[in-house]
Protein backbone atom coordinates (compact mmCIF):
# COMPACT_ATOMS: atom_id res chain seq x y z
CA UNK A 1 0.00 0.00 0.00
CA UNK A 2 1.94 3.16 -0.90
CA UNK A 3 0.84 6.47 0.76
CA UNK A 4 -0.82 7.36 -2.74
CA UNK A 5 -3.10 4.53 -3.02
CA UNK A 6 -3.52 4.97 0.90
CA UNK A 7 -5.10 8.50 0.13
CA UNK A 8 -7.50 7.23 -1.90
CA UNK A 9 -8.99 5.16 0.76
CA UNK A 10 -11.66 7.90 2.74
CA UNK A 11 -14.75 7.95 4.47
CA UNK A 12 -17.31 10.22 3.02
CA UNK A 13 -21.18 11.61 2.57
CA UNK A 14 -22.73 10.52 -0.60
CA UNK A 15 -26.20 11.69 -1.82
CA UNK A 16 -28.39 9.33 -4.09
CA UNK A 17 -29.01 10.08 -7.31
CA UNK A 18 -27.89 13.87 -6.21
CA UNK A 19 -31.22 13.64 -3.95
CA UNK A 20 -30.32 15.55 -1.09
CA UNK A 21 -33.06 13.28 1.40
CA UNK A 22 -31.03 10.55 0.46
CA UNK A 23 -27.65 10.66 2.16
CA UNK A 24 -25.18 7.26 2.25
CA UNK A 25 -22.22 6.88 4.47
CA UNK A 26 -19.93 5.56 2.27
CA UNK A 27 -16.10 4.25 2.77
CA UNK A 28 -14.03 3.18 0.02
CA UNK A 29 -12.23 -0.35 1.11
CA UNK A 30 -10.16 -0.60 -1.76
CA UNK A 31 -9.47 1.74 -4.59
CA UNK A 32 -8.69 -1.23 -7.07
CA UNK A 33 -10.77 -2.98 -8.14
CA UNK A 34 -12.86 -0.42 -6.28
CA UNK A 35 -14.78 -1.68 -3.23
CA UNK A 36 -17.11 0.47 -1.27
CA UNK A 37 -18.55 -0.24 1.75
CA UNK A 38 -22.22 1.20 3.05
CA UNK A 39 -22.72 2.63 6.87
CA UNK A 40 -25.65 2.30 8.57
CA UNK A 41 -27.30 1.71 5.18
CA UNK A 42 -30.60 -0.65 6.91
CA UNK A 43 -32.04 0.49 10.14
CA UNK A 44 -32.93 -1.70 13.02
CA UNK A 45 -35.90 -1.48 12.59
CA UNK A 46 -35.82 -2.51 9.12
CA UNK A 47 -33.60 -5.86 9.73
CA UNK A 48 -36.07 -6.75 12.12
CA UNK A 49 -38.79 -6.44 9.12
CA UNK A 50 -37.09 -7.97 6.44
CA UNK A 51 -36.62 -11.14 9.01
CA UNK A 52 -40.05 -11.56 10.01
CA UNK A 53 -41.05 -11.38 6.35
CA UNK A 54 -38.31 -13.39 5.60
CA UNK A 55 -38.21 -16.19 8.00
CA UNK A 56 -41.20 -18.13 6.86
CA UNK A 57 -40.43 -18.54 3.10
CA UNK A 58 -36.87 -19.29 3.48
CA UNK A 59 -35.65 -22.46 1.63
CA UNK A 60 -32.23 -24.21 1.09
CA UNK A 61 -30.87 -22.68 -1.76
CA UNK A 62 -30.93 -24.56 -5.06
CA UNK A 63 -29.04 -24.90 -8.54
CA UNK A 64 -30.04 -25.67 -12.13
CA UNK A 65 -29.37 -29.45 -12.87
CA UNK A 66 -27.30 -29.06 -16.28
CA UNK A 67 -28.73 -32.10 -17.64
CA UNK A 68 -32.29 -32.13 -16.51
CA UNK A 69 -32.54 -28.52 -16.36
CA UNK A 70 -34.32 -28.20 -13.37
CA UNK A 71 -33.45 -27.03 -9.48
CA UNK A 72 -32.26 -28.94 -7.51
CA UNK A 73 -30.58 -28.80 -3.58
CA UNK A 74 -26.78 -29.44 -3.93
CA UNK A 75 -24.16 -30.32 -1.60
CA UNK A 76 -22.32 -27.44 -2.02
CA UNK A 77 -24.87 -25.15 -1.47
CA UNK A 78 -26.07 -24.80 1.92
CA UNK A 79 -27.63 -21.53 2.75
CA UNK A 80 -31.41 -20.96 2.27
CA UNK A 81 -32.72 -17.60 1.10
CA UNK A 82 -36.14 -16.24 0.38
CA UNK A 83 -37.21 -13.50 -2.12
CA UNK A 84 -39.31 -10.45 -0.74
CA UNK A 85 -41.35 -8.08 -3.31
CA UNK A 86 -41.82 -4.79 -2.66
CA UNK A 87 -45.66 -5.38 -2.66
CA UNK A 88 -45.68 -7.36 0.52
CA UNK A 89 -44.36 -4.32 2.60
CA UNK A 90 -43.33 -0.56 2.42
CA UNK A 91 -40.18 -1.36 3.88
CA UNK A 92 -39.11 -3.48 0.85
CA UNK A 93 -39.98 -0.82 -1.38
CA UNK A 94 -37.95 1.83 1.01
CA UNK A 95 -34.73 -0.48 0.63
CA UNK A 96 -35.29 -0.98 -3.28
CA UNK A 97 -35.13 2.38 -3.87
CA UNK A 98 -32.24 2.94 -1.26
CA UNK A 99 -30.28 0.33 -3.57
CA UNK A 100 -31.08 2.35 -6.95
CA UNK A 101 -29.98 5.40 -5.35
CA UNK A 102 -26.48 3.98 -4.16
CA UNK A 103 -26.11 2.03 -7.23
CA UNK A 104 -27.07 4.19 -10.20
CA UNK A 105 -29.44 0.98 -11.27
CA UNK A 106 -32.94 1.17 -12.33
CA UNK A 107 -35.76 -0.72 -10.62
CA UNK A 108 -37.91 -1.55 -13.78
CA UNK A 109 -36.10 -4.88 -14.34
CA UNK A 110 -34.60 -5.54 -10.88
CA UNK A 111 -35.68 -8.88 -8.78
CA UNK A 112 -37.16 -8.94 -5.59
CA UNK A 113 -34.91 -8.75 -2.85
CA UNK A 114 -33.19 -11.44 -1.94
CA UNK A 115 -32.53 -12.37 1.81
CA UNK A 116 -29.82 -15.41 2.65
CA UNK A 117 -29.78 -17.15 6.21
CA UNK A 118 -26.73 -19.10 6.09
CA UNK A 119 -27.88 -21.02 9.56
CA UNK A 120 -29.69 -24.43 8.96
Amino acid sequence: MTPQRERRLVCRYRTGRGNPLMIFKEEVEWDQPMILRYHDFLSEGEMDTLKTLARPKLSRAKVIDPVSGRKVSAASRVSKSAWLSEHEDPVISQINQRIAGVSGLELQTAEELQVFSLQG
